[in-house]
């Protein structure tokens, strides 16, 4: 049998607490809050209001997911960029109306609950010693709460952990792991589990300081083993200004996922995914989108354009990831093409660039 979660109300330790206590003053229904943990809901809490999110970006993408996150998040505050130079960076932010929002963001490719941030971690075991601490004094059961409410209560509170070290650290992932593992166990009974558990706990050490969070949006299923992620057609999307009566193309598709993201995301009128018999007519497309192989344009990038442009219609544009961005821009000065915006991507470890090119008249 399980031993209820300790929810006593803390003082806040943590460098970055998690959202803001209720003060007892909001009017009440008469109705007795109780959290359960492990199934057995013997103590009552007012949990703390979670405001404090952050979110994980494909690196060099960071500028237009703020941009979707301010559209979509009305009110949206102390926003705070991240970058740690590899595949994705961080977004903190403070957004203080309805959490179910959170969920139409398309942009980005999770979205936590911020649990809080500890800082002054030195590399050797004393470092170590001082997360498991604040570990211990950080409030889970809120961000469980808001789970809930966003997704609905569990049958069992089962939970996944995830640890990541980068830095000059003396312990490993490993070790992060393992004792806070030990942590949760000792103060809410519960045991980390591997993948399938509803709750997903994340924490990553870098440097000097580290972030704990739970995981409330994730990629879905069916972008596992993609070439494309849902979150990077959504961005290419935006650069791209996708509308509904747009006819969309994607002359290099391998998969398939980039074109089947941007109809599920952007409702185009129609997509086209390489030279199919039923493809588009020369000059009647608006919008093409593509993440071509290198193997398939390195050095042939004139010909690439120019297929672009005998199926664009005027001023139309060609949206495109490349990592040769130097032979793509040499290529287009020599084409009927301008270059409306250049963005840096990591994708997969390696360093691309989005490019948007409009067909001139």
């Amino acid at each position: 049998m399980g031993v209820s979660v300790n929810l006593e109300e803390r003082d806040a330790v943590d460098e970055q607490p998690l959202g803001q206590e209720y003060t007892g003053d909001e009017e009440d229904d008469g109705d007795t809050l109780f959290v359960d943990i492990d199934g057995v809901p013997t103590a009552q809490l007012r949990p703390r209001k979670v405001y404090d999110y952050y979110t994980t970006v494909l690196g060099g993408l960071e500028a237009v997911a703020e941009k979707d996150l301010r559209y979509h998040l009305k009110g949206l505050s102390k926003i705070r960029v991240d970058r740690e130079g590899g595949r994705q960076s961080r977004l903190f932010f403070r957004y203080e109306r309805s959490p179910k929002q959170l969920l139409e963001i398309r942009s980005v490719e999770r979205i936590m609950a911020l649990i809080g941030i500890v800082g002054r971690i030195t590399v050797g075991k004393p470092g170590l010693f001082r997360l498991a601490e604040r570990i211990l004094e950080a409030d889970l059961a809120s961000a469980v709460v808001l789970h809930d409410i966003l997704h609905g209560e569990k049958e069992e509170a089962r939970f996944g952990l995830a640890c990541t070290v980068s830095g000059d650290h003396r312990f490993s992932s490993s070790e992060v792991y393992q004792i806070v593992q030990t942590v949760l166990e000792a103060k809410y009974d519960v045991i980390p589990e591997g993948e399938g558990a509803p709750y997903r706990l994340h924490l990553q050490v870098m440097g000097r300081r580290a972030v704990f969070g739970l995981e409330l949006a994730s990629p879905l299923p069916a972008d596992h083993g993609v070439r494309v992620p849902r979150s990077l057609a959504y961005c290419l999307g935006l650069m791209a200004k996708v509308e509904e009566r747009d006819v969309c193309l994607d002359p290099y598709p391998v998969d398939g996922s980039l074109m089947r993201h941007v109809g599920e995301l952007f409702g185009p009128k129609q997509v086209f995914q390489g030279v199919e018999e039923e493809g588009p007519e020369d000059g009647t497309v608006d919008r093409i989108l593509t993440i071509p192989m290198s193997r398939d344009v390195a050095g042939n990038e004139e010909e690439m354009l120019k297929g672009f442009a005998r199926a664009l219609a005027p001023r139309r544009t060609a949206t495109v990831l490349v990592e040769d961005r130097k032979a793509l821009e040499e290529a287009a000065g020599r084409a009927p093409f301008e270059i409306m915006m250049k963005t840096p991507v990591r994708l997969r470890g390696r360093a691309h660039t989005a490019v948007v090119l409009r067909k001139k008249e």
